[in-house]
């Protein structure tokens, strides 16, 4: 709780704070994917709270806040130690469960975007919102990538208009932001 204030003490002035929702991550309960909370569009009530603290106290030491929500099975899924956890019935193969083997989970994780933009969208310092880091799915073209990235920014955009974002190439790799660049988009940093 008190590390907002400590950095900002210390001459921070933003913070990258994540929500994670689908993906085994080294910690133990940080996946925050739960199907039965529906009032939460399927986000663990208890990571909820965690996320509104530390949104809160981000706010209150006023750091400009870059809210992400990381889907490690939705952006690719075919990381070694994901493979079992995203797919555990070897459905969809080497090209992994993600959002483009999955267009159910696509939607669920718009969703997702749609409930968390809503609800932080009048945060004061809320900064950027990311829609999906280090993005890599599996011989999936990068207009397809652009593609989700441009409805991920159509469902916030509906709920939080005026909130900028942020966005990556394919694994943020810098070479490859040339794929997902629109000039049409005047709301986005790369």
């Amino acid at each position: 709780p008190q590390d907002a204030a400590e950095n900002a003490a210390q001459g921070a002035n933003v913070v990258r704070i994540p929500l994670r929702w689908w993906g085994k991550y080294r910690t133990k309960n940080i996946d925050s994917r739960d199907d039965l909370a529906t009032d939460t569009a399927g986000i663990s009530p208890g990571n909820l709270k965690k996320l509104d603290e530390a949104i809160r106290s981000a706010s209150n030491a006023k750091l400009w806040i870059v809210l992400f929500i990381d889907s490690a099975c939705g952006q690719n899924g075919v990381q070694p130690d994901e493979i079992r956890y995203c797919d555990p019935t070897n459905e969809y193969g080497s090209k992994g469960h993600n959002f483009w083997t999955d267009p159910s989970m696509r939607k669920r994780y718009s969703a997702v975007w749609r409930f968390v933009a809503h609800r932080y969208k009048d945060t004061p310092y809320l900064g950027l919102f990311e829609p999906l880091p280090e993005i890599n799915p599996p011989g999936v073209p990068a207009a397809e990538i652009k593609a989700l990235y441009a409805e991920l920014m159509g469902t916030i955009r509906e709920v939080a208009p005026g909130v900028p974002f942020l966005i990556g190439g394919r694994h943020y790799q810098a070479n490859a932001m040339g794929e997902v660049y629109d000039p049409a988009w005047k709301d986005v940093v790369y």
